[in-house]
Formats: C-alpha cells, sequence, structure tokens
C-alpha cells in the first residue's frame, strides 16, 4: 500500500500539437493520441473520491482536444476543485475566454512565452506567427483575471533575451515567470546533439543569472526557476521548497495509461497499468512497479545526493530527469552528478568530511 497522500492528478489530454517546439520533452504532434471523455470523467471522479482537490491538464496543446470545453467544465463541477491549464496560447477563442473567465477563481491558464520577439520565440515554437497569437491571448487571458503565469523555456537559443521576456511579462501584468533550462529529453535530446542546450558550466551561470534577475525584479514580477538548493545563494535556502510533486501526484497519459508525470511521455518504462482499465486507486496503491519507485525513492541515493547537507531539503531534485531509462533503484539529478565529477559542486554543500582537497 502506498502511503504517500495522492494530491494531485494531471492529464495529458493529448500528444497532438499544432506547433513544434524544438526543446518539447514529450515531442508533441509526433503521435495524435487523444483521451476518450468518459475515461476522463471516470478517472476524475476517482481521483476526487480520494481527496484529490488540484488537477493539471496538458499535452501536447489541451485546446486541440475536441472535448476541451466539456473536459474543463466537467472538472471545476466539482466544488473545491482547482484546475491549471498548460497551454501554447494559440488556439484559444474568445468564446472560450468567456466560459473559462465564468470560473476565473478556480481555473488558471499557465502560457508558454519563450522570448520577447516574433523572431527568436518563433524560431523555438517552429511556426511563423505564433508569438503574436500567443502575446494576444496572454493579454486577454490576464484582463479576465484567468493567466498569472508564464513559462519560458531556456536554451543557448535564447538565454540572453530572458531580461528582455521578463520585461514583456511585466508590461503584459504576468505576476509570475517561470524560467526553465532545456532539458535533454524528447526532442531536447536533438538540442542536447547540437550542443544548444547548457553544457555544466553554463547551466550553473544560467542559475546564478536568474537569481540576479528575480532580485532585480522581485517588485514587479516573481521569477521562478527550480534550482538544487547547494547552488541558491544562502539568503535564499530558508525559503527554498522542493517543486518536484514526483510522490504525490499521478498522471494519466495520452495513451490512457499512467505515470508520476510527463516523464512517461518520453519513457515507456515509465508508463503504469492496464490502458483504460486500471483505476486511480489501484494504479497508486497496488501497482507493482509504484511501489518499487517508492520503496527506493530518497533512499538510495548516489554520490553527490547522498553526501550533500541539503540531501533532506532537497530530495533528489528533479525525480523525472533522475530516473529517466533504464529503470534503476539508485538515482540522483544527473546536472549533479556532472558537476561534482568536475569538481565545480560546492563546497559548502557537502559533508565536512568528503569535501575534496
Amino acid at each position: 500500500m502506498n502511503k504517500n497522500e495522492l494530491s494531485g492528478f494531471s492529464i495529458y489530454l493529448t500528444n497532438d500539437c499544432n506547433l513544434r517546439c524544438k526543446h518539447c520533452w514529450v515531442s508533441g504532434g509526433e503521435k495524435a493520441d487523444y483521451l476518450d471523455f468518459k475515461l476522463i470523467q471516470k478517472r476524475v471522479s476517482e481521483s476526487v473520491e480520494m481527496g484529490v482537490k488540484y488537477f493539471l491538464l496538458t499535452g501536447g496543446e489541451p485546446f486541440m482536444h475536441p472535448d476541451i470545453d466539456d473536459i474543463i467544465s466537467y472538472i471545476v463541477s466539482y466544488e473545491n476543485v482547482f484546475l491549471s491549464v498548460e497551454t501554447n496560447a494559440t488556439m484559444i477563442h474568445e468564446k472560450q475566454i468567456r466560459q473559462l473567465a465564468k470560473h476565473k477563481d478556480r481555473i488558471k491558464l499557465i502560457a508558454s512565452v519563450d522570448a520577447s520577439s516574433s523572431k527568436v520565440h518563433d524560431e523555438i515554437r517552429g511556426i511563423v506567427g505564433a508569438f503574436d497569437i500567443t502575446i494576444n491571448t496572454v493579454k486577454k487571458l490576464v484582463k479576465n483575471r484567468l493567466l498569472e503565469q508564464c513559462i519560458m523555456a531556456v536554451s543557448k537559443i535564447n538565454v540572453e533575451d530572458i531580461e528582455n521576456t521578463i520585461k514583456l511579462c511585466i508590461s503584459n501584468g504576468v505576476k509570475y515567470l517561470r524560467v526553465l533550462p532545456v532539458q535533454p529529453c524528447g526532442r531536447g535530446e536533438l538540442m542536447s546533439e547540437d550542443s544548444v542546450t547548457f553544457s555544466v558550466q553554463e547551466q550553473i551561470d544560467f542559475y546564478e543569472k536568474v537569481q540576479l534577475l528575480a532580485e532585480k525584479y522581485q517588485d514587479d514580477i516573481k521569477v521562478r526557476t527550480p534550482i538544487p538548493p547547494a547552488f541558491l545563494k544562502l539568503s535564499k535556502i530558508k525559503h527554498y521548497q522542493n517543486e518536484c510533486s514526483f510522490c504525490n501526484r499521478l498522471t494519466l497519459l495520452a495513451n490512457g495509461r499512467y505515470s508520476m508525470c510527463g516523464i512517461g511521455e518520453a519513457h515507456s518504462d515509465y508508463q503504469f497499468g492496464i490502458p483504460y482499465i486500471t483505476s486511480v486507486y489501484d494504479c497508486w496503491h497496488n501497482d507493482d512497479r509504484v511501489k518499487e519507485i517508492f520503496d527506493n525513492i530518497h533512499s538510495n541515493y548516489k554520490i553527490p545526493c547522498s553526501i550533500c547537507i541539503y540531501k533532506s531539503l532537497c530530495k533528489g531534485f528533479c525525480q523525472a530527469t533522475a530516473v529517466q531509462l533504464p529503470f534503476v533503484k539508485e538515482n540522483s539529478y544527473r546536472f549533479c552528478e556532472e558537476v561534482y565529477k568536475m569538481g565545480l559542486f560546492p563546497k559548502n554543500a557537502l559533508k565536512k568530511s568528503e569535501v575534496r582537497l
């Protein structure tokens, strides 16, 4: 029996997408699976019965799903349930915005904005004209109190545009900007092979850069970047919270199976249950693979996690990047492993007996 509380439920409505983003970690648009509406209703109902109050719709592009309006209406028909929707903000029409606004206190959209200009944003998104449509939609969503947060996926293509993108978000009333380094997963693997993603030193520099920008604009917008606590300024560590919900969230994939998060879309080794058959309860509490993960997670860290003084605070940081193929019982955040091997891991974050001389 899984002793962890299931507090969140994510639904990958489809892996289809109208854009072809260079960094997409689930390779959106290369498949066209669409979850059946009746199945979604059943899984949402099962989740609510287990106490879940926080739902996330994502993809692919969720607004490509033919039943998106009915899906959203069904989820918010439950009292005290809150819904987030991740979108590229290019397919939302005026009527949908008016309908969504009726539940603005319980529905929030999260839009992807990867640059401050159409030239760079459209290059990353793979479709000319995406930037103009996205920004126009963001303005409407903010006006209707439906959007507070945007996400920026950063690589060498747009790293110098972070500050201008922050300014763009501020000018459009966005309250939060999540700035995320592109991961070598899905189409991001091709970016890694082409050396467009960050090297170890470049990612360290990225962490430092974003922290400085977050402080600079803290009165106007909250810039959030998941950073292992070993690389945070000491003044920020006391407020650190691991954002990884791997141990408390279950994900329904577009093929009807489950995963702990979106990692299952990229790696089938992390898919669980029989499609359209296994209930949420049975997957969470009775699936042998899920049990194996929970029996080993946070207890079999490799170096440097095992000798880091922030281990109990960090908890392995991002489990999805730690547990990619092959299926492993020992894990650590791969970036931290590489930093340690290169002798760049902050010495003040290691147990004194383990500091290399």
